[in-house]
């Protein structure tokens, strides 16, 4: 990517012709101007399809065109093939000339030049190392010894790989942050504009963490321009069918630099590894995330030459991971610390925050409806009676010799569950705040399904305490209420020290008020990861960034 490419249609700059004389980078700040070289490198991505159209409204890039392309081409499942025909019925139904791409390949190389591509790098199909610099050349895994491409009987046919790792470089995303004015202002935002106060934490620059940081490392800290990231990892199915077991794992960085109501949003979350299945990398990440890791070592240690638009000069920007954020089972894989034992508390990651309340009100919806997938289960009835506690919850032996469930208070009965679930259907959310729940009830069925995450925060911050008032009683009602507005409350935008002590406190006495209504087997690990998320708070500040 040329160092001199600075203007960003999409921030309202416009594209210009601009002469000046080229200078090189040096690791000091010093002044500099665009020049020609940046002009030839995107005249290609920014010129106008159709040389004949006059109409500014109707103008089309050549860069806009093809992101709209690729965009339309993931979501609609097209082949390479179909694109490529696309692409030259397009030229000849355009008027001559025009600037049409001829191919998807020639598309990718546009995106190429402008440092938007990828590296392929091939990896062990049991995920032991990847064929990466020093081990490039090689044909078969220095580990387990398998092939690096698949067996074929043909010799003369193009090898096929077994697995590629598709890793997109970072540099070049960081240098764009600053080759337009006003993102280059918003980077410096954690420290022009962002209101210093001690009480109250709106951005992850006001945590105790950041300023811990800062401290240890004040050469660092002293030019705002250095980068922040966090760094999110998760798994996926690619597939719409999702009966068929496929699990890709990707890798995103979020730059932190920026105020909250950016930093977090789709243009600025950075894609670095998209990691290849069919199965879950597991321990074995720390594989793939090697290009990653020297990358960020050379931002940390040298930093990179990057073109500062609103200083008009260039500087040496470096760049830090100052913490990771993972649902509990992909914290223990990049860890390293096991999830399973008594050690099982988080060190140094931030728990995601909505993964946690998703798995909590599962937990409760399903307990609550008496599913299959209940906590209130025999075998849990049955640990009440070996603890000697509850014993009008206790299972019963009958005239029949069958063992018998006596009713809980803190489950519908049938036609409280039936009332429940459409009521729950009925309701209309404003377009956008949710999507649409009521495909997701099975009213003669008794259970809801299929809920996502957000799903899932909606109905636990602010229906599920409404539909459960009139059917449960008060002493019931009002702790689940409460874990309900512990949610609601972590989730501000805005959070306070004093509020989180005080709700620190309260988060202790919420568990132990469910300890006397739900049995032993309704806390997993997931209900008590609840104590930890206040601790974060404080150290990482707001959880909308994290």
């Amino acid at each position: 990517m040329d160092m001199n490419y600075d203007t960003w249609i999409y921030h309202g700059e416009r594209i210009h012709q601009v002469q000046g004389q080229t200078s090189g980078f040096t690791n000091d700040e010093q002044t500099s101007s665009p020049n020609g070289n940046m002009v030839n490198m995107i005249e290609d991505a920014f010129q106008i399809l159709d040389d004949n159209d006059n109409d500014q409204d109707t103008l089309w890039s050549v860069l806009s065109y093809i992101v709209e392309l690729i965009h339309n081409k993931v979501t609609n499942y097209m082949t390479d093939r179909v694109v490529d025909k696309m692409l030259v019925m397009m030229k000849k139904m355009c008027p001559q000339p025009n600037h049409v791409p001829k191919s998807f390949y020639e598309c990718k190389k546009i995106l190429r030049c402008l440092g938007l591509g990828y590296e392929n790098i091939h990896a062990c199909y049991y995920d032991c190392a990847l064929f990466y610099k020093e081990h490039e050349k090689k044909d078969r895994c220095l580990v387990c010894n398998e092939p690096r491409y698949k067996a074929s009987v043909c010799e003369q046919r193009k090898k096929v790989l077994r697995k590629v790792l598709q890793y997109f470089p970072l540099k070049p995303r960081l240098q764009r942050l600053f080759m337009s004015r006003h993102m280059s202002k918003d980077m410096r935002w954690h420290k022009d504009k962002r209101v210093n106060d001690v009480n109250t934490m709106r951005h992850p620059a006001d945590s105790i963490a950041w300023k811990k940081f800062d401290k240890i490392y004040p050469d660092f800290a002293r030019d705002p321009r250095n980068v922040r990231l966090g760094l999110a990892t998760d798994g996926f199915n690619p597939f719409s069918d999702m009966s068929k077991p496929y699990s890709m794992w990707l890798v995103v960085l979020f730059p932190y630099n920026l105020p909250p109501w950016k930093c977090m949003k789709k243009p600025f979350s950075f894609l670095t590894l998209l990691i290849p299945g069919p199965n879950a990398p597991g321990n074995e990440i720390d594989i793939y995330l090697r290009p990653l890791i020297n990358e960020l070592k050379e931002l940390w240690e040298s930093g990179v030459q990057t073109y500062d638009k609103m200083d008009v000069c260039t500087f040496n920007v470096h760049a830090a991971v100052i913490w990771t954020i993972n649902d509990f089972p992909a914290y223990g894989n990049l860890s390293g610390w096991s999830t399973h034992s008594k050690l099982a508390c988080p060190i140094r990651h931030n728990l995601d925050v909505m993964h946690i309340e998703k798995n909590i009100f599962d937990i409760l919806i399903e307990t609550l409806l008496n599913t299959e997938k209940s906590k209130d289960t025999l075998k849990a009835r049955m640990d009440l009676k070996d603890m000697n506690i509850r014993e009008s919850l206790q299972l019963e032996l009958n005239e029949n010799n069958k063992l018998d469930k006596p009713p809980a208070q803190y489950v519908f009965n049938p036609s409280e569950r039936k009332d429940f679930l459409q009521w729950l259907q009925s309701i209309k959310f404003p377009d956008g705040y949710a999507s649409s729940i009521s495909q997701n009830v099975r009213v003669n069925e008794g259970k809801v399904m299929g809920l996502k995450s957000h799903d899932c925060h909606v109905l636990m911050q602010r229906v599920l305490p409404v539909g459960i008032r009139k059917h449960l009683k008060r002493q019931i009602y009002v702790p689940i209420v409460e874990l309900s507005n512990f949610f609601q409350q972590i989730c501000a935008k805005t959070v306070t020290v004093a509020d989180l002590d005080k709700l620190e406190e309260d988060t202790v006495l919420i568990l132990c008020k469910l300890e006397k209504i739900f049995p032993p087997a309704f806390f997993v690990p997931m209900v008590h990861l609840t104590v930890h998320l206040l601790r974060e708070a404080k150290l990482a500040g707001p959880v909308g960034c994290r």
